[in-house]
This record gives C-alpha cells, sequence and structure tokens, in this order.
C-alpha cells in the first residue's frame, strides 16, 4: 500500500515536472494572440476580429470588423469599426501552470462608421453615412486558462465625434488564443 501511495506522488511530482514553463512566463512566452472582441463604443457596436501583442509592461492590440447587409430595410445597412489601443500593465499574478491574469489600462483611438437606418434615434436622414472617431480610456483584465485561451473584459469611457458626438461608458470582451 505504501509502495503504491509512493508510486502515485512520484508519477504526479513527474506530470507537473514535464509540464510547461509557469504561467508567471505566459505573457512572456506567449506574447501574441488573435481571437475576436467586442466593445459597446459609445453606445454603437464594434468589434471583430482581434490581435495582441504584449512587450514586458506595454502592449497594443488591434480590431477591426464590421457588417454588410444592403436588405435590411429598418436597421443600418452597414456599419464597421477599427481600434487601436495601447496598454499598460498594472499587475500580473499566476496560479500554477493552469490559471494567469493581468490587471492594465488601456488608451483606445480608432474610426468607425455607419450607413443610417429608417430608426435612427438622433434624427439622421436614412441612407446617411456617418464617419465619426473614437476614443476612450479604461482599465482591463485578462484571464488566462493553461497559458494560450485568454478571456479579456475591458470598461471604461469612450467618445465619438463629429457625426454623433457621444461619451458614454463602454464594455468590452472576447476569446483570444495566446501563442
Amino acid at each position: 500500500m505504501k509502495t503504491a501511495r509512493l508510486l502515485t506522488a512520484l508519477a504526479v511530482l513527474a506530470t507537473f515536472a514535464a509540464l510547461p514553463p509557469a504561467a508567471e512566463e505566459t505573457f512572456s512566452a506567449f506574447p501574441n494572440a488573435l481571437g475576436m472582441f467586442g466593445s459597446t463604443l459609445s453606445g454603437n457596436a464594434g468589434g471583430g476580429l482581434h490581435y495582441q501583442r504584449w512587450g514586458k509592461a506595454y502592449g497594443w492590440q488591434v480590431t477591426a470588423g464590421g457588417f454588410y447587409d444592403p436588405v435590411d430595410a429598418t436597421g443600418r445597412p452597414l456599419e464597421y469599426s477599427m481600434t487601436l489601443d495601447g496598454l499598460r500593465a498594472l499587475y500580473t499574478n499566476y496560479y500554477g501552470n493552469a490559471f494567469s491574469g493581468r490587471l492594465y489600462l488601456w488608451g483606445s483611438v480608432g474610426h468607425q462608421g455607419y450607413i443610417a437606418g429608417d430608426d435612427e434615434p438622433n434624427g439622421m436622414r436614412a441612407g446617411t453615412l456617418a464617419l465619426d472617431a473614437v476614443c476612450g480610456l479604461g482599465i482591463g483584465m485578462e484571464v488566462t486558462l493553461l497559458q494560450h485561451f485568454s478571456f479579456p473584459f475591458q470598461f471604461g469611457y469612450s467618445g465619438t465625434f463629429p457625426s454623433t458626438p457621444r461619451i458614454s461608458f463602454t464594455v468590452a470582451g472576447g476569446l483570444r488564443y495566446r501563442y
């Protein structure tokens, strides 16, 4: 019985010794991430495909996406957005090889556009093209599982101008694969 326990303990230790580097190194060992990301850019939908890159304490990420549906008679037939975020890590923590996290600040600049639909709340005439600059600031958190599966969550304030001037609370999130 003692031999079985000893062999089990040795097998567990050998398994942990064979695992990849500690999650403490997740962001330096796997500085790139690809995935999807969505945001409420000042009340308008934003998001799409997403790329992120971290250095030691600074990083950046870019998101671009949109849709076009010319048959949509009431909503917006075209809507797109592109944003570039600068990132500054504040705190990174890890819990063994399976779980790590990072707290960071983000600053965003970008562009969004849409063709107004019939039911625009701001009184724009249907078919009008609205082009806006986007900027924002906030706090972000990233949870990484098994060093590769990344779940980012960001919140803060963003604004758009000149077509539809607005500042509002923004929430964003996504799913990425770190490599």
